[in-house]
């Protein structure tokens, strides 16, 4: 992980998924731990609350609305390429239950 990924405790839920969104590579993870209040100012997990944020992104960059509600997703691809499509960047989480916290682990797999 190089400086401009760095990961911090004192950092929201939505400048860590922001980081995790733009800047992981394959296979590059993180921890994540504690709580934060939400929206509604209800505590939840962080690692819940960062995912939760992951997801909007996704649906922000990654689809696109037709006529009647119905979703797709964007197809791009690479300039001077052979082959299909780009593929969306994924992410997986695992869910840790601690003696006083929840672990999120979070790891961008494609």
């Amino acid at each position: 992980m190089n400086e401009t990924t760095k990961i911090t405790n004192d950092m929201t839920s939505g400048e860590i998924a922001e980081i995790i969104f733009t800047k992981f590579t394959v296979m590059q993870s993180c921890k994540v731990t504690d709580f934060e209040r939400d929206e509604n100012g209800r505590m939840k997990a962080k690692g819940e609350l960062v995912c939760d944020k992951l997801w909007a992104l996704d649906q922000f960059h990654n689809v696109k609305v037709q006529g009647a509600r119905k979703e797709n997703r964007i197809k791009r691809k690479p300039p001077n390429s052979i082959g299909g499509y780009l593929a969306d960047k994924i992410f997986r989480y695992k869910i840790t239950m601690l003696k006083d916290d929840v672990k999120y682990t979070i790891w961008r797999i494609q």
